[in-house]
């Protein structure tokens, strides 16, 4: 299995948690795939991850809330994800990406472009 530092896990999540709330709303089948992903991969305390998670879903709110700061943060995302990850590293997060808009079993427009951004720029 691919193993992923804590920051990484978080940046990961950030952008599934994106992904899930880019119609405005996180369904329980989408929330529960990031909460087993961050659980498995997760290095540090079980608290830090609790708080993390609670961080990630307001960060997100606020990044909905304004069209500029969301494009900025999914830029500085994809800057990471394509200088500080390797080959193997970018299909895992392609694949979990994927995996994120698939579980609700609807592919809402949004998510669909979101994720084709996340897949041309990884590509």
């Amino acid at each position: 299995p691919i193993e992923f530092s804590d920051d990484e896990i978080k940046q990961i999540v950030l952008a599934a948690t994106l992904m899930s709330s880019i119609d405005r709303e996180v369904h329980s089948s989408e929330w529960n795939l990031i909460s087993a992903f961050s659980h498995k991969h997760w290095k540090g305390k079980e608290g830090d991850l609790q708080d993390f998670l609670q961080t990630v879903l307001i960060e997100c709110q606020s990044l909905l809330a304004n069209e500029g700061k969301l494009n900025k943060k999914v830029e500085e995302l994809i800057l990471n994800f394509n200088t500080l990850y390797s080959s193997e590293k970018k299909n895992a997060v392609i694949d979990f990406l994927s995996n994120i808009i698939e579980a609700d079993g609807y592919l809402n427009p949004d998510e669909s472009n979101l994720f084709a951004i996340f897949l041309d720029r990884l590509s």
